[in-house]
């Protein structure tokens, strides 16, 4: 490309937003660290600001604190597509502006990912074209700042449902996984498919973020000639996505001994509370099943659906609130609608929505504890962790380090939930985010992950810079009377400065045994105090209640979703 095409995409990205009146509304440059011109946004907005600079984008234009459009150029020697697709796995934009080859294209992101044998510009991706800034005012006057911000634009029928949008198939093709991996007289019990594909996850995960490289899988693959000889293979099969071509963990996956070995290596090295592999799983899955899950991955398997869009998702850039939300689908299947589960999903929109009041900068200036006493799979604790990191990066204006990381981490992070299967995804959750904020070198230096799970059995071999134990599973109503010194520390009388989350509310089914014994626990806490009242053996109220023991006596805060049937 040249300096003059590079001139041209950037004046006809500047005066698509004079023209269409983004620059009046909340229109910010993409940068990994903060600047002057994002400077005062960057708690509320800085990991999506970061993350569109990571894709190769130039700007965001937000509604409040909601990501609606990137605006991108075309750098040189890139594929369109490719760009697309890296743009999509952020999830939440809806739009995305195009300037490339002196053209403006607008292109809808809840559209499906692009594969290597569809163009770009096929099926109902674009929406429009301006081939010159003359054409901009009249071809792109739908997405003025005006109709963008009053959701006007959304009208269009071109827009459909939101479908294609990554947030949804992620959570659409895992439960295909799932379901592939389950199904038959061969299939594997929920639990083990839950671990193996939240494994698989993790792997992707570190492998795109460039923090396992080729060295770590041949490390393993020393110890045996045909496993280095799966790794120096070249795959020849076609992919959807060339890229993945190159994905060591696909080759790992050919040779299940060649997988636990290596499964094994990642939790030695990694450590930390979530996706142990037991004896049961490994005894469970068969060389079929991990096939079955490689060719899922890579795009290549038929589903029950149709054909997945795993292929397309960049792991190092989806929103790591994803995750949590995968997982509180999971658990609906493994345990019903239980309503004392804390099974429920959350709309990310909404958990931004309650923590940019209740954490607001002068709140984040005093370095509160924050604790959700139903944690579920950590989608509050996340966010809260992000908005965290996002304020001191903003106040130090540097990066973090990783002491500083674990600090927060271990000093004002704190979970609590009914379900044990809920409490490693919220560390995984937790994890990610963690990771997040750190590059590959940093990690590598010290992989060795923080036991973020009370565990009563370490009590005399407890080490307070491994063992952070700021999660607890179990009812909240029996943490916060327990005599422990850590347990009463963490998750006792007094111990937040702010509590958050999504509490579970209803009635408790008569046949879940676990919610039924929590709520006789709960009754009986309650019970102890006649101010903590409650109608109808509500759940809700009793975490209000709940909230304000967990509260200081003079000072504090609390931001609850609750329904209004149960107030």
């Amino acid at each position: 490309m040249s300096a003059v095409e590079r001139n041209n995409n950037e004046r006809l990205l500047t005066a698509a937003c004079r023209i269409l009146g983004l620059v009046d509304g909340c229109l910010l440059p993409a940068t990994p660290a903060p600047t002057e011109d994002n400077l005062a946004s960057w708690t509320d907005k800085g990991d999506w600001l970061g993350l569109a600079a990571e894709v190769g984008a130039e700007k965001v234009f937000f509604v409040d604190n909601e990501p609606i459009l990137v605006l991108a150029e075309l750098p040189e020697d890139e594929d369109a597509a490719e760009l697309f697709n890296r743009v999509w796995s952020m999830a939440r934009p809806q739009i995305l502006f195009l300037a490339r080859e002196g053209e403006l294209a607008v292109y809808r992101l809840g559209a499906s990912p692009v594969r290597a044998d569809e163009a770009l510009d096929s099926g109902d991706r674009l929406l429009a074209l301006a081939k010159g800034v003359a054409d901009i005012a009249t071809n792109l006057a739908s997405f003025r700042r005006e109709s963008i911000e009053t959701g006007q634009v959304y009208g269009d029928e071109r827009f459909g449902d939101g479908a294609g949008r990554a947030d949804r198939t992620l959570v659409r093709d895992l439960k295909a996984v799932r379901v592939e991996l389950t199904k038959g007289p061969t299939g594997l019990k929920l639990p083990i498919a839950h671990s193996l594909i939240g494994r698989a996850l993790f792997v992707r995960y570190l492998e795109d973020r460039a923090i396992l490289v080729r060295e770590y899988f041949e490390a393993v693959a020393s110890a045996r000639p045909e496993w280095q000889e799966l790794l120096d293979q070249e795959p020849r099969e076609t992919f959807a996505d060339p890229r993945l071509a190159q994905v060591m963990f696909f080759r790992v996956l050919k040779d299940k001994d060649f997988a636990y070995a290596f499964f094994a290596k990642l939790a030695s090295d990694f450590n930390g509370d979530t996706f142990p592999v037991s004896l049961q799983e490994e005894a469970a899955v068969n060389p079929e099943h991990l096939e079955l899950l490689r060719a899922l991955l890579v795009g290549n398997a038929p589903s029950a659906q149709g054909r997945l869009f795993l292929f397309a998702y960049r792991f190092d850039i989806i929103p790591i609130e994803l995750i949590s939300n995968i997982y509180e689908n999971f658990y609906a299947a493994t345990r019903g609608k239980g309503n004392t589960q804390s099974s429920y999903y959350t709309p990310p929109a909404l958990v931004d929505f309650l923590l940019s009041r209740a954490l607001t900068v002068e709140v984040l200036d005093g370095r509160p504890r924050v604790t959700d006493a139903a944690c579920g799979s950590g989608i509050f604790l996340v966010e809260t962790f992000r908005r965290m990191v996002r304020h001191r990066v903003a106040r130090q204006r540097r990066r973090l380090s990783q002491r500083e990381l674990r600090v927060i981490l271990r000093d004002q992070i704190r979970g609590i939930d009914l379900n044990p299967e809920a409490v490693p995804i919220a560390a995984f959750s937790l994890y990610l985010a963690y990771l997040h904020y750190q590059n590959p070198r940093e990690v590598n230096e010290r992989r060795k992950l923080p036991n973020l799970r009370w565990d009563p059995e370490r009590a005399e071999a407890r080490d307070p810079d491994q063992h952070f134990d700021i999660l607890f599973a179990g009812n909240a109503f029996d943490a916060i009377t327990q005599e422990d010194p850590v347990v009463r520390r963490h998750f006792g009388p007094g111990s937040a400065d702010v509590v958050v989350g999504n509490p579970p509310w209803g009635a408790v089914a008569s046949g879940d045994k676990l919610g039924q014994a929590a709520l006789r626990q709960t009754m009986r806490w309650c019970a102890d105090k006649s101010e903590r009242i409650i109608g109808d053996k509500e759940m809700s109220q009793a975490f209000v209640h709940l909230a304000l023991e967990l509260l200081p006596p003079d000072r504090g805060r609390a931001a609850l979703l609750l329904s209004s049937g149960g107030i």
